[in-house]
């Protein structure tokens, strides 16, 4: 998925991609990045005390789409 189809699809389930409070590379909030990967944008979230592996994004957009879909995600906004 390309910055923009994650952007589009986002508005179109009325979610927001909350940006990150401090110098993430990534720019997203529980996105962090893996340099030299085909997939280097890594989405977490904290489930139950621990930290849930969402998924490796092409694009930073595409794994803070993953965030703002999971219910902790939601919960944040």
């Amino acid at each position: 998925m390309t910055r923009e189809q994650a952007l589009q699809q986002a508005q179109a389930e009325g979610i927001t991609l909350r940006k990150a409070d401090n110098r993430s590379a990534s720019g997203y909030a529980n996105v962090s990045v893996k340099p030299g990967r085909s997939k280097p944008f890594q989405a977490k979230v904290k489930r139950s005390g621990a930290m849930v592996h969402l998924g490796s994004f092409a694009t930073a957009e595409e794994a803070a789409l993953s965030v703002a879909r999971s219910s902790e995600g939601q919960e944040a906004v």
